[in-house]
């Protein structure tokens, strides 16, 4: 996997999913391996006040490793490989895009 950085809008994101889970008792945490999950369940765990609680971090959490479109947003994959293209690679679970 291409671990890529949170972005502003992920960093954005996480602070409202923190507004909609408030009032809910959150009293354990799992996230993905990928260093962009755990500073999302981060950026949520600190505007709930519930850092301290255990987190359980797994890479079977992890996303579907998309190849050459990791880092990419649909846009600039459409605009680079051609939309049939990448709709196919993204919706197919018996083809992937190439490395």
């Amino acid at each position: 996997w291409t671990d890529v950085e949170l972005t502003e809008q992920g960093m954005k994101d996480a602070r409202t999913a923190a507004t909609l889970l408030k009032g809910i008792d959150i009293d354990l945490s799992f996230t993905s391996s990928l260093s962009r999950a755990q500073k999302t369940l981060d950026l949520v765990l600190q505007d709930l006040g519930k850092s301290h609680i255990p987190i359980q971090i797994s890479s079977a959490l992890n996303e579907r490793n998309y190849g050459i479109l990791n880092g990419q947003n649909r846009e600039q994959a459409f605009a680079k490989y051609g939309q049939e293209t990448v709709e196919r690679w993204r919706r197919s679970f018996d083809l992937a895009p190439p490395e």
